[in-house]
């Protein structure tokens, strides 16, 4: 074969083969971006009375998690979740996850910072903020939801808040020495006593709940707050527990 002939041969299949994989990996890319596209998607078209409760609940050291998550809806196959958070070297870390539901309606699991072996555990530090993920999918393995929130990790203090900034509890009862997580719950634990406007929010302590303090958050509406048991209308905006707190429309 002459050589300028097989030259152009070669310059031919060379450009098919570029051609193609950018084919590919742009085809990649959209099915990608559609995907992400519809995750967002069924996350808004579930009601809040559909919602899974979630929290986040630190260990007395703040080197553990336990997550529980209830409410889940009926028919579902498999839930997944994923913390990510930064150490304080900067490094980010995850602790991914994901559950056969077999009809199950609420689950718990406990989250490590850390990683251990042979009975010894290094935990990883500087822990303060992070990112909690949740999906829901059912007997095919296609997505109904996603959900999403910021988390705050704090140890004492005198208010504690949400990393949007939308809410935040003030209180001179709060531990010096507890660790405390401020986080979106998706869900609310029980039915809201009424159309929810702004929320639900959470602060979560294996330390003291029973703490006096005032609650600040975004939008109109009246607020509440669920002190375990039941919901209870805050006046003045003043609490006597930490837990789960909403804006709803007034009547």
């Amino acid at each position: 074969m002459k050589r300028p002939l097989l030259i152009l041969i070669i310059v031919v299949l060379g450009l098919a083969t570029a051609g193609g994989a950018f084919w590919f990996l742009g085809g990649s890319r959209e099915d990608s971006s559609k995907e992400e596209a519809m995750e967002e998607k069924v996350s808004d078209e579930l009601p809040m009375e559909d919602r899974p409760f979630v929290s986040l609940t630190p260990t007395s050291d703040g080197h553990e998690f336990s997550l529980s998550v209830s409410g889940i809806p009926r028919g579902l196959e498999s839930l997944e979740y994923e913390l990510v958070y930064k150490v304080s070297s900067g490094i980010t870390q995850g602790v991914p996850g994901s559950v056969k539901l077999k009809g199950k309606r609420s689950i718990t699991r406990d989250l490590l910072l850390g990683t251990c072996s042979s009975g010894k555990c290094r935990y990883d530090k500087g822990v303060k903020d992070g990112t909690f993920t949740l999906r829901l999918r059912d007997d095919d393995g296609k997505l109904v939801a996603k959900f999403e929130t910021d988390f705050h990790l704090r140890q004492g203090g005198k208010e504690l808040s949400s990393a949007d900034g939308g809410f935040s509890v003030s209180s001179k009862d709060l531990s010096r020495s507890a660790f405390y997580i401020t986080m979106g719950t998706f869900g609310v634990p029980k039915d809201a006593p009424g159309e929810v406007t702004e929320g639900p929010y959470g602060v979560f302590t294996q330390g003291k709940t029973k703490v006096s303090g005032d609650v600040d958050m975004d939008g109109d509406g009246s607020l509440y707050g669920w002190n375990g048991k039941k919901w209870v209308e805050l006046d003045d905006a003043e609490t006597s527990s930490l837990g789960t707190f909403v804006r709803v429309a007034s009547e």
